[in-house]
């Protein structure tokens, strides 16, 4: 039932997002709950709606002015919003781009030579991200730079994987997941650590048993506040996956979802109050897990009540982020 989650695994789910593998037998419907009022906001995501390919859109949160912002052969993913909610940076197979929200001012900001994963800080004046390159580091890191790309630092050294930075509210910190062996052939162990801004201070948060059954969108979005996560984690033999939030200072659990969907890339609305998130249905057979078929985009309140689809499940519609305006 457990999978570490390690950056091989995190670039295996983006190439099958890319690639747009899609399945529609014997796919279970979704289950009925009470509508609820978005706040209001928009939602930027990923979707493979266009040539299967990744590609960034923008939409109201109450499904309205959905919008294409990047070409198909972008190839992006993972977009972000700036804290001011005026620029979104994305991922590409050369880098981490930034582009206005509708569409104009498209240009590289960092270039790499593979897909990066970052994260604003709360001022926006800085960018984390993770990369995989041995021309860089041996294996995926986590990196922070200025807004503009420039004055990049390496803040972690990790022999297999650091990956999925989150910058806490607070500014102070960075809660990262680290995949490593002890550099022998020993089973991987993946905690989620948090470091300071500076890469000074290191320390495992949670263990390797607590974080073995963190989905490949789980550890995804820390509340607005700084008190809670919000991510997915694997309940059964069968992968089926569901939304938990975390408390931060107590480590207690609360299960938000539990029903026969599969849930992906929770995210927190700007005021707390709601959760957006990718839901989608897959053949019944175990195996077909890590082939997601037909995801929507939905929002429920942040105790697990209420839906709003957002986005009809037109292709693959994954990683959405949250702004006010």
């Amino acid at each position: 039932m457990t999978r570490r989650l390690t950056v091989v695994y995190s670039f295996l789910f983006i190439c099958l997002v890319l690639s747009g593998c899609t399945r529609t037998d014997s796919l279970p419907q979704e289950p009925e709950y009470p509508t609820l009022q978005p706040a209001p906001g928009r939602i930027v995501f990923t979707s493979t709606r266009d040539n299967g390919s990744g590609t960034i859109y923008v939409v109201n949160s109450d499904g309205t002015g959905l919008t294409r912002i990047t070409d198909p052969d972008l190839y992006a993913h993972y977009p972000r919003w700036t804290p001011g909610c005026d620029k979104i940076a994305f991922s590409a197979r050369d880098g981490v781009y930034v582009v206005n929200p509708d569409g104009s001012g498209l240009s590289r900001l960092i270039a790499l030579p593979s897909f990066a994963l970052a994260s604003w800080s709360p001022d926006g004046k800085q960018i984390a991200f993770s990369v995989l390159d041995e021309t860089i580091s041996r294996g995926s890191n986590i990196w922070v730079a200025n807004s503009d790309g420039t004055d990049r630092r390496q803040l972690t050294y990790c022999f297999i994987s650091c990956s999925f930075p989150i910058w806490h509210p607070g500014g102070e910190s960075i809660f990262y997941l680290s995949a490593e062996n002890d550099y022998t052939s020993a089973p991987i162990r993946t905690t989620l650590d948090r470091m300071s801004v500076w890469g000074t201070m290191h320390e495992t948060w949670l263990s390797a048993s607590e974080t073995a059954d963190i989905s490949y969108g789980g550890v995804h979005s820390i509340s607005p506040d700084g008190t809670k996560f919000v991510l997915v984690r694997e309940v059964d033999e069968e992968e089926h996956t569901d939304i938990f939030t975390l408390d931060i200072e107590n480590k207690e659990w609360q299960r938000l979802t539990d029903d026969e969907a599969y849930y992906d890339w929770p995210a927190w609305s700007p005021d707390g109050q709601q959760i957006v998130f990718a839901s989608y249905r897959v053949p019944t057979a175990p195996t077909t897990r890590r082939f997601p078929s037909v995801a929507g985009i939905w929002i429920m309140n942040a105790d697990g009540s209420g839906r709003f689809q957002v986005v009809e499940p037109e292709g693959d519609n994954l990683e959405p982020d949250w702004c006010a305006r």
